[in-house]
């Protein structure tokens, strides 16, 4: 994400001075890199490990040097957003990221027609304990575009003890079982 838009979505998040930020998809850091621009403390995670692998000496600890906001990084780590492993309690007083695209539809899966259906609130995601308070449009080609959704916390979340639905389930299993098979095939064929 470029680093005005990243800007733009830490201040809607309301990020303040000794916030405790994560962002569940973390990849470039570039909004944990923002948030930590307006004082907040900032980790994340990443279902790809690859997102950490340093390149040509460069990794994301590094990208916080450049900026001096290394005090302001706590870490990263590798989980999925689908199997949480924090305790059920308050945490953090925000939790922003940019998922990554195509993640929810193989394109294969649909007809040419389904492709390209109008934008609706309808299909917007949506949690009980969560209100809607900001929905942008961030157009990316004549096309295409993209959602800048900002929800606020208006109540505590109460566990119902009810699963995800089994189909969600299917689909989260399916997608990490995919990402985990190419990391697998891609350290074999660098053999670490």
């Amino acid at each position: 994400m470029c680093a005005e838009l990243s800007l733009l979505c830490a201040n809607l998040g309301k990020i303040k001075e000794s916030h405790l930020v994560f962002d569940p998809c973390v990849g470039t850091a570039s909004l944990l890199l923002a948030c930590a621009h307006f004082g907040a403390y900032v980790g994340g995670s990443d279902i790809d490990s690859r997102a950490f692998a340093p390149r040509d000496g460069a990794s994301l600890a590094t990208c916080f040097e450049q900026y001096r906001l290394t005090n302001r990084f706590l870490d990263v780590m590798i989980g999925d957003i689908s199997h949480p492993c924090f305790r059920a309690f308050p945490l953090f007083d925000a939790v922003i990221c940019d998922p990554p695209y195509g993640v929810r539809e193989d394109p294969r899966t649909c007809r040419r027609d389904e492709l390209f259906l109008k934008y609706s609130e309808s299909k917007l995601p949506s949690h009980p304990s969560l209100t809607l308070i900001s929905n942008s449009e961030d157009p990316l080609t004549f096309r295409w575009s993209r959602r800048l959704l900002v929800m606020e916390k208006t109540s505590e979340y109460e566990e119902n003890g009810t699963d995800l639905p089994e189909a969600l389930s299917s689909y989260y299993n399916s997608f990490r079982l995919n990402i985990f098979s190419k990391v697998g095939a891609i350290e074999k064929e660098i053999k670490i």
